[in-house]
């Protein structure tokens, strides 16, 4: 597989090296590779004999050399400033020696475009490869851009790519929406463009990784503990996405504890990276060792079987440890067979403070400023007394930390509108506004139900949701919810499927099945792109129709047997008989309405389905 590499050639801003590049033989990085590691990482990977290509990206508005931008719609720009073939690379991480064309000729590329300083593209089976293709045919082969085809298939909601070419060497991405829903028909590829969208906010302009994930599992290897992926359905609650209390057992033992749902959980990792980004080396060197200490602390008590004294009664020992909670046990207590569960944020707490505790209450008044002393705050006390003894004798040494840079995290909600939005969320409707988030002037902390935790959700922390608006129409989403949201439209791309399929044009077929049920019904019900994206042959194109669209439309329009076959067209009798009841009664007096039954497709040639779109 052949790679092509567009590049940027600003640095510190306004330094445009082209010409010295051009004239010198080589491309070269505007950074050290000490500084930008894998960056350098990407350079070293540059073939002798892959294509090179010098872009500048900007955006254009007027005078542009086409027709059908919709009003008010800019188009991203990539200026070909030069292209050339590497000659060598010497593995500095920062240059490669370029034979430069030397009758090459500026020219603009329209559309699919990038912003980083470093781009790498190929044409493996990605969805963007389509465009991928006709951009290097474009840059390297001299092959004019088919305006036409990017005109009628390009998605006009995405924000046009606002960036200047000063800003092309290590500039930063374009903010995109914290809260972002992608809504359309179905088979409009709304959760398969959830990938693509979280890959543009995680991947930062200093990533090794070039190429888009293929699925949100790669994307989730690629980025860990940074992606979540959840589906909201009617039985979805606010115990699954934020926190509830969950039954757990030990050693045959029931107990009931406090549980993170993937929406809380994903939010303190991403608060934690937040304000560890704001830490001094010094600070996050101090928290690795006390980190390292606790771990041995937890560790060697459950081994050794330690019991801890309180001041009334009997010991209590350590059990088990997980990401965010100990459980203790207790024969003093009546509740949950004697097993305790204690927050490890709060132990962390209480072990990391300066106060000198005297007594439990101590901690309830002086720390978490509460009045009285709870249960869990005597055992805390007798943790907390047991961890100074053992940091006495420990000489365990820990790895030296580095400071941190903020992580974006990305939230993906599959069918959004399927759930009982208002149950799900809760409180949270208010926190995930942009302006009421942590690291912002404004932002909102509220105390949660169960876990009585203080909680407001990150700035480095993205939601995209997906909507099926056959399922649900937009007009009846919770207001609340849409206003914190930005909408995407994702419509069927007819372009995308093949117009010659063994003499079928799947892309007129689908326009014109289109325009018809929008016609009949509204267009948010149309036929989504997906549904002939893999069709490879009439046999593909015959299932397609037996168990995909035939029984959509039979859903769309339930027992109107007139409007489907509307929508097959000339054709329709290839696709539905009519049935005979007039054997079953009698004389003439029953008016019984005309029905149909799906005909046997398998032996449907080529004109059945060409029928659909001709007139």
């Amino acid at each position: 597989m052949d790679n092509y590499y567009f590049v940027g050639a600003v640095w510190n801003g306004d330094e445009d090296k082209t010409n010295e590049f051009l004239e010198c033989g080589y491309w070269e990085m505007g950074w050290s590779p000490a500084d930008k590691p894998k960056l350098a990482e990407q350079v070293n990977q540059i073939k002798p004999g892959e294509w090179i290509a010098i872009k500048a990206v900007s955006v254009q508005k007027n005078n542009l050399p086409f027709a059908g931008v919709p009003l008010g719609k800019s188009v991203s720009k990539m200026t070909i400033k030069a292209i050339g073939q590497v000659a060598s690379n010497p593995q500095n991480g920062k240059r490669v020696y370029v034979d430069w064309q030397t009758d090459f000729k500026v020219k603009d590329w329209f559309f699919f475009t990038y912003r980083g300083t470093f781009w790498r593209i190929n044409e493996q089976g990605q969805w963007w490869s389509q465009y991928a293709s006709k951009l290097i045919d474009f840059a390297f082969n001299n092959k004019p851009q088919d305006y036409d085809y990017f005109v009628k298939n390009w998605s006009w909601n995405q924000e046009a790519i606002e960036m200047d070419e000063k800003n092309e060497m290590g500039g930063e991405h374009e903010a995109l929406a914290l809260n972002t829903i992608l809504y359309g028909p179905p088979g409009t590829g709304k959760t398969f463009n959830t990938v693509d969208i979280a890959w543009q906010i995680l991947n930062t302009n200093d990533s090794a990784d070039t190429t888009r994930p293929g699925s949100i599992q790669e994307l989730k290897s690629r980025y860990p503990g940074q992606v979540e992926f959840v589906t909201f359905h009617q039985s979805f609650s606010y115990e699954d996405f934020v926190e509830g209390i969950q039954a757990k057992t030990h050693d045959g033992k029931i107990s009931y504890q406090v549980e993170d749902g993937v929406f809380k959980a994903l939010a303190k990792s991403s608060l934690k990276n937040l304000q560890d980004s704001k830490k001094s080396l010094t600070e996050l060197n101090q928290e690795v060792e006390f980190k390292s200490r606790l771990t041995d602390f937890l560790s060697n008590a459950i081994e050794t079987e330690q019991g801890f004294d309180k001041k009334r009664g009997n010991p209590f020992y350590i059990v088990e440890v997980e990401q965010d909670s100990i459980t203790l046990h207790s024969v003093d207590s009546k509740f949950n067979e004697g097993n305790i569960a204690v927050s490890l944020d709060d132990l962390m707490a209480v072990c990391t403070s300066l106060i000198d505790f005297e007594a439990p209450k101590d901690i309830a008044q002086q720390l978490f400023n509460k009045r009285h002393a709870r249960q869990h705050d005597s055992y805390l006390f007798s943790l907390w007394q047991a961890f100074k003894r053992f940091n006495q004798h420990n000489n365990s040494t820990v790895e030296v930390a580095e400071t941190v840079k903020v992580l974006p995290h990305v939230l993906i909600i599959d069918e959004i509108n399927r759930g009982n939005i208002s149950r799900i969320f809760g409180e949270l409707i208010t926190l995930i506004e942009p302006s009421k988030r942590a690291g912002n002037d404004e932002v909102i902390e509220v105390t949660l139900p169960y876990s009585k935790e203080p909680f407001s959700v990150p700035n480095n922390l993205y939601i995209i949701g997906t909507m099926n608006t056959a399922d649900r129409s937009l007009a009846l989403m919770d207001t609340a919810l849409r206003r914190r949201f930005d909408f995407i439209e994702m419509m069927p791309q007819p372009g995308l499927v093949t117009e010659d399929l063994e003499g079928v044009d799947l892309r007129k077929m689908l326009q014109v099945m289109n325009q018809r049920i929008e016609a009949l019904y509204d267009r948010e019900h149309t036929l989504g792109h997906a549904f002939l994206m893999s069709v490879d042959s009439l046999d593909d194109l015959r299932h397609a129709f037996k168990n995909k669209i035939l029984p959509l439309l039979e859903e769309y329009f339930y027992d109107d047997w007139q409007k489907i076959r509307w929508v097959l067209g000339a054709s329709a009798d290839n696709f539905y008989v009519p049935q005979s009841f007039s054997h079953l009664f009698s004389g003439n007096d029953a008016n019984i309405e005309n029905k149909f039954l799906r005909n046997n497709l398998d032996d449907l040639d080529d004109e059945a389905f060409v029928a659909i779109y001709q007139s």
